[in-house]
């Protein structure tokens, strides 16, 4: 089954990804301002100016920033035989 190894880990990333665990923790390093993240930055800087669209930019975020970035995760987890089960 070529893509198994995507769901040997979907806690893991179910918990960090979309309950925010990991957002929770970029977001909490900022700075000058609170809303100066690196996850702001990387949205208005090279998704949403590159558009010209806050609709667009923040979808195409979502896809390729958040998404790719766990399946990445996912996969180098695999590779090293590291899985997270309860």
């Amino acid at each position: 089954m070529p893509l198994k190894w995507t769901g040997m880990n979907a806690m893991f990333v179910y918990v960090m990804a979309a309950e925010g665990i990991f957002a929770g923790f970029i977001n909490g390093w900022y700075y000058d301002h609170p809303h100066n993240t690196l996850v702001y930055w990387i949205q208005k800087h090279v998704f949403i100016k590159v558009w010209h669209s806050t609709k667009v930019g923040i979808l195409l975020y979502v896809i390729f920033a958040e998404i790719l970035f766990w399946a990445v995760v996912a996969g180098i987890l695999h590779l090293f035989g590291i899985y997270w089960k309860f």
